[in-house]
């Protein structure tokens, strides 16, 4: 009977002093966020802590990370002696402003964190906020020197609200395509400019030189062997160029 008793009362003690720490943190959460203003500096940083797979044909890397996000807001500050000693207390993340970081180059159409977990909150101001995170990231993948090459895969994490102005560093297959079928047909068109000119000077437009008129029947032949020899360099850039901007697909797909 004498050890029963002494069990209980151990018991209410501890039930006692669990109340009191929990009335403290109520106290602490209610005086904390009276006037509470959601603006303050982050610190990011990014742990990776499995690579889940590699897609080499779509170009998609899928990774489990976890983005630790630092930050200090003065408005969250307490002295631990007036709170029973409390120094870090963890609160649901819903309740405080948090950075609207977004993966840029994300593959599944999923740019937010979706983890709601919660944050450490020390009695400095100091937050610290790790949720764990699943990415699909689109990276540029060469497979050309496989077993032996070198990926360099780049995350870009900003945030959502900044209006500055980004430039994509992926030039998709058809843009170099279209990019190479620009410039051949610009060029294409000066040289013919260059030579139609040429071919339709006549003594009333243009003062003809004296080797020009004892040249003329042989230059009517190196002009026909000319133009033979022009086109099959048109045809042979049309074709190589070609060639070369779909060079790097078909040897990955010709390696899978």
């Amino acid at each position: 009977m004498e050890t029963w008793t002494f069990l209980v009362h151990y018991s209410q003690n501890n039930m006692a002093q669990k109340s009191l720490c929990s009335e403290d943190e109520t106290r602490l959460v209610r005086t904390l966020f009276t006037g509470y203003n959601k603006v303050v500096l982050v610190t990011v940083g990014l742990q990776l802590i499995q690579l889940i797979s590699v897609d080499e044909v779509n170009q998609i890397v899928t990774s489990n990370v976890r983005l630790k996000q630092q930050w200090k807001d003065v408005n969250l500050q307490w002295n631990p002696d007036d709170y029973g000693g409390i120094r870090k207390i963890r609160i649901p993340s819903t309740d405080i402003w948090k950075p609207d970081l977004v993966l840029y180059n994300n593959a599944d159409g999923d740019f937010a964190i979706v983890h709601e977990t919660k944050v450490l909150l020390e009695h400095t101001g100091m937050i610290t906020w790790t949720p764990p995170a699943i990415f699909k990231s689109y990276y540029e993948i060469v497979v050309l020197h496989f077993p032996f090459d070198l990926q360099n895969c780049s995350m870009k994490l900003g945030t959502w609200t900044y209006d500055g102005n980004l430039t994509s560093s992926a030039v998709p297959l058809i843009g170099k395509y279209m990019l190479f079928t620009m410039i051949f047909v610009i060029a294409s068109i000066i040289i013919t400019v260059i030579v139609i000119n040429t071919h339709h000077r006549s003594p009333s437009t243009h003062t003809m030189p004296a080797w020009v008129r004892k040249a003329a029947e042989e230059w009517k032949f190196v002009a026909m062997v000319l133009d033979h020899i022009l086109l099959c360099v048109f045809m042979a850039v049309c074709i190589i160029g070609t060639l070369g901007v779909f060079a790097g697909c078909l040897i990955e797909l010709s390696m899978l």
